[in-house]
């Protein structure tokens, strides 16, 4: 977050603004990364309040089908209505999340996932999410439904949601969306009592939630079949390994591949640079969704083993040039080599007859001997063309830019006369 903070109005001027605006554009052109706070007399004046008055947060909390652990430390688990915790964020905000790592992160494309999961099918909106856990100074148990588990009313003190921020936050999204669907949704919750715990134990509660295991977007796609096909084909044609999931172990470079090295290889190998951009500032969006581009451009019935092995080995070949090459670099130009080594592979596939890279009696030896060369060559072109047109850009942000990328593509292509 970029905070600009004043002693006067929130307003910037527009020239202010503007600059503030080109820069974020930039910065956020492959992926949201950064957002603009602008912090006002007012603005402080308010939060230096709220943190005087105010801060604590105590809700009335009703628990469909809930239960308890009452050892080593008293806790409460069950169901709550989505138009429950849309009103706790409508009334309380992010000071729900006081002592969580991390506040509502907007937007993000897991995010609007849960928004459209909401809206368009809130009766699955529990199977599908994680839900969310609460740290409270006490619980109290209140006689209304005492007698059942079905419905449990609770007065909970000092709440601070500590894992699920972005649950809260998208169902109070969705509920401006359409407050009818939302009303069908139901979230998984846990309040923790603090009371009774060591000091620490809030702290470590938080921790423990946010630094588990995730299941990243990688993972999905040892649920494509065509994954499996082409690991059978790899090992029938080629006598190659190929590891899909994490965990596995990684084969020596001589006997195969992962999924990763498949992944940037065959991206880079795209004819738009785009891929290759992807590749190298955002990896995980080409694994996004198995079932629609990019990622299926890059695998799909048409992409067979020789294919995948033969676009890691060029891959492998120009990152080892790469490598001699900065020894005897310094300064921009080495950056430069180092940085964009996506946008090089990528140029040095534009250079090679991939015609019939699937054809199993391709003399392929023959093709890989020209990469070396040719890598010294795209390198000192792009070299050339970063100088003339993007000399003042930052050289680590500027190849994760897909317009400037796309343009430093044409040019270097243009220099070295290939397609």
């Amino acid at each position: 977050m970029l905070i600009v903070a004043i002693t006067g109005q929130t307003d910037l001027a527009k020239p202010v603004q503007d600059a503030f605006d080109d820069e974020l554009a930039e910065i956020n052109e492959t992926q949201p990364l950064a957002t603009l706070e602008v912090l006002g007399l007012n603005e402080f004046h308010a939060l230096i309040s709220e943190g005087l008055d105010g801060s604590r947060i105590d809700l009335d909390v009703t628990l469909e089908n809930w239960g308890t652990i009452g050892e080593p430390y008293e806790a409460y688990y069950g169901v709550v209505a989505a138009t429950d915790v849309s009103d706790w964020y409508e009334r309380h905000g992010d000071r729900l999340f006081s002592q969580n790592i991390r506040k509502a992160l907007g937007r993000t494309s897991v995010n609007e996932t849960l928004d459209d999961t909401l809206v368009e099918d809130p009766g699955h909106f529990w199977y599908f999410n994680n839900g969310i856990t609460a740290l409270c100074e006490s619980i109290k148990k209140t006689a209304r439904g005492a007698t059942s588990r079905t419905y449990g009313a609770f007065s909970l003190s000092g709440v601070s949601v500590v894992n699920g921020a972005q649950t809260v936050a998208a169902v109070h999204r969705a509920a401006h969306r359409s407050a009818e669907s939302v009303g069908e949704a139901r979230v998984w919750v846990r309040f923790i009592s603090l009371e009774g715990c060591p000091p620490d134990f809030g702290t470590a509660v938080t921790r423990a939630t946010n630094t588990q295991n995730t299941v990243e977007a990688r993972d999905f796609v040892a649920l494509d079949p065509e994954q499996n096909r082409l690991r059978t084909e790899l090992v029938l044609s080629l006598r190659k390994t190929y590891s899909i999931k994490r965990g596995e172990q990684t084969p020596r470079p001589e006997d195969g591949c992962t999924v990763v090295d498949a992944t940037i290889a065959l991206a880079c190998a795209n004819r738009e640079p785009q891929l290759a951009v992807l590749a190298k500032s955002k990896v995980g969006s080409l694994w996004e969704s198995i079932e629609k581009p990019p990622y299926r451009l890059l695998f799909n019935s048409g992409i067979g083993a020789y294919r995948v092995w033969r676009c890691v080995q060029v891959m492998r070949s120009v990152d080892a040039e790469l490598v001699r090459l900065q020894r005897h670099m310094d300064g921009r130009s080495r950056s430069i080599a180092a940085q964009g080594n996506r946008l090089v592979l990528h140029l040095v596939f534009r250079g090679l007859d991939l015609h019939r890279i699937d054809d199993p009696e391709l003399e392929w030896a023959d093709e890989l001997t020209k990469v070396e060369k040719l890598t010294g060559r795209v390198v000192e072109a792009l070299i050339d063309e970063v100088e003339a047109r993007y000399s003042t850009n930052y050289v680590t942000s500027l190849f994760k830019n897909i317009t400037k990328c796309r343009d430093l593509a044409a040019g270097v292509r243009a220099a070295l006369e290939v397609e």
